[in-house]
């Protein structure tokens, strides 16, 4: 078995790295396949020929990107009003786009894929490269996203943004943790650029990551390029929501349906319902008075919001804990439609679970072992990536406390936790291959 184990290593090792990149994408191109079966079989997604059924898209995507591919209008109908800013454009246009080759499902799915994750393979081997890492260290970073069953789902799926977070958060990461070259910067430039169109919860990342690499990372003007491609990022969405709507749309006026969305975390139902059970089963208030445009909905649920704030704070902090239990500690099945299901235990969440709070116990104990008192601390490599792991944690993590998390929510920044644990040990799993296979 030692032998077989040695033999497999070596052959990939001294492989061409376009053949590993072959089979790579034959791996994802036959996942892609088997979810487009599993999922089309269970979901009304496609008509008789195959082909995608757009509007039947979920999570608030279908009537915008049905009316963008067939009227070339990126504005949907919702309680009556034109919405243009109720969702963010990277997932829409990316399906727009696929749509216009073909609107075969499984082209649709697998084509999304194959991109995603040939730039996430090719990032991983950039920093490979650029690391000197050992070559089962870049095997371990390619396979993060598959690790965990759920995990390599999301990422497939195509309805909600967050099969694009899974992917591109870890990749904000291991460009973060990488040592930095003209080429990494603009990776990392341009993927905070995506990211921003995303989902509105990026916000805060696409801002603080680029004012974290001025402060930890040494002079040189290339390291402003992220902070420039924010503000491009943050103005060009803006001018578009300024264009369409009359205002200019920034932080949780990023999308006009945030305060709408807040209003069933800030509703006296949420801890009977969350997180067993989908938020999309507690009933809100319609508006008691006339609105006329996606902005006068915005400002009534932002002010309905405030008023339950100054009201029921004391239950709010408790809503706050139960969604920090969640983040932690949830193993069971979440966000459930069906108010008789049974609580289940996941493995998935079992998985993710313990990725989380390994990463956490791992950073603790690194912060206690340094001192944030020494001489030249963010001349350390490893320390500055201990505090980008951190910040991108605490930024990802931040949102959905406010709001709720979901599992799906979770998926980029565990994957991001399982990056951070290989990087911490990777002198020991070195150590440990070379053993293995004694070379």
């Amino acid at each position: 078995m030692k032998k077989i184990i040695s033999s497999t290593y070596v052959f990939f090792e001294r492989q061409n790295i376009i053949i590993i990149y072959l089979l790579y994408l034959f791996l994802i191109l036959t996942s892609s396949i088997i979810f487009c079966l599993i999922y089309s079989s269970n979901y009304n997604i496609t008509d008789e020929n195959s082909n995608i059924i757009l509007k039947n898209i979920d999570f608030g995507h279908g009537q915008l990107i049905h009316n963008f591919y067939y009227n070339g209008q990126l504005s949907q109908k919702f309680n009556g009003i034109d919405f243009y800013l109720k969702k963010t454009l990277a997932l829409p246009l990316l399906i727009t786009f696929l749509s216009k080759l073909s609107l075969n499902f499984f082209f649709i799915i697998s084509f999304k894929n194959l991109i995603i994750y040939s730039l996430y393979f090719w990032v991983c081997f950039l920093f490979y490269k650029i690391n000197k890492n050992n070559f089962f260290i870049f095997i371990l970073l390619l396979f993060t996203p598959l690790f965990v069953p759920y995990n390599f789902q999301v990422s497939l799926n195509f309805n909600y943004e967050d099969n694009l977070i899974a992917i591109f958060l870890p990749l904000i990461f291991l460009l973060l943790a990488s040592k930095k070259d003209k080429i990494s910067y603009i990776i990392l430039s341009a993927l905070l650029f995506l990211s921003y169109f995303c989902k509105t919860s990026m916000f805060f990342i696409v801002l603080f990551v680029p004012l974290l690499l001025i402060i930890f990372e040494k002079k040189n003007l290339i390291k402003f390029l992220p902070l420039i491609s924010a503000v491009i990022a943050i103005t060009v969405w803006g001018s578009y929501g300024l264009i369409k709507t009359g205002k200019f749309p920034i932080g949780s006026s990023g999308s006009t349906i945030n305060s709408y969305v807040m209003s069933f975390s800030f509703n006296e139902n949420f801890n009977k319902f969350y997180p067993k059970y989908s938020t999309d089963l507690i009933e809100v208030k319609t508006p008691d008075r006339m609105i006329n445009n996606e902005w006068d909905f915005y400002d009534y649920y932002k002010e309905k919001n405030s008023i339950y704030l100054k009201n029921n704070f004391e239950q709010l902090i408790k809503d706050f804990i139960s969604k920090l239990k969640f983040v932690f500690f949830n193993i069971h099945k979440d966000g459930s439609l069906d108010l008789n299901s049974m609580s289940e235990i996941k493995i998935s969440n079992i998985m993710n679970k313990i990725i989380i709070n390994f990463s956490i116990l791992t950073f603790l104990i690194f912060i206690f072992k340094h001192s944030l008192f020494e001489k030249n601390i963010l001349n350390n490599l490893n320390y500055r990536n201990n505090l980008y792991f951190f910040f991108l944690f605490s930024l990802s993590i931040a949102p959905h406390l406010i709001i709720w998390a979901t599992s799906k929510h979770l998926v980029g920044i565990t994957n991001v936790c399982i990056i951070y644990v290989i990087l911490q040990n990777e002198s020991k799993i070195e150590k440990f291959i070379k053993s293995l296979l004694k070379i």
